[in-house]
């Protein structure tokens, strides 16, 4: 799924300051699985783990940007 939004030349890495900035006004998506997600999250993310991300794209809005994150950086 990543490599078809950054073949795409959508995904941008953001920098911590770009992300606080303006995650309140975009879908803030936790791609962590459930137990990870429920360990600990941010205020208002939802959990779509990466597995599922694929099947689970019809509801994610188009008309506002999309948040992904992870505990690490690796998955989102």
């Amino acid at each position: 799924v990543i490599t078809y939004f950054w073949q795409r030349r959508i995904v941008k890495a953001l920098t911590e300051e770009e992300f606080r900035a303006g995650y309140r006004k975009a879908q803030l998506i936790d791609v962590r699985e459930p137990d990870e997600f429920a360990a600990g999250h941010i205020l208002g993310a939802r959990n779509i783990p990466l597995t599922q991300l694929r099947m689970r794209m019809k509801e994610l809005r188009k008309d506002q940007p999309i948040y992904l994150y992870c505990q690490n950086g690796l998955r989102s």
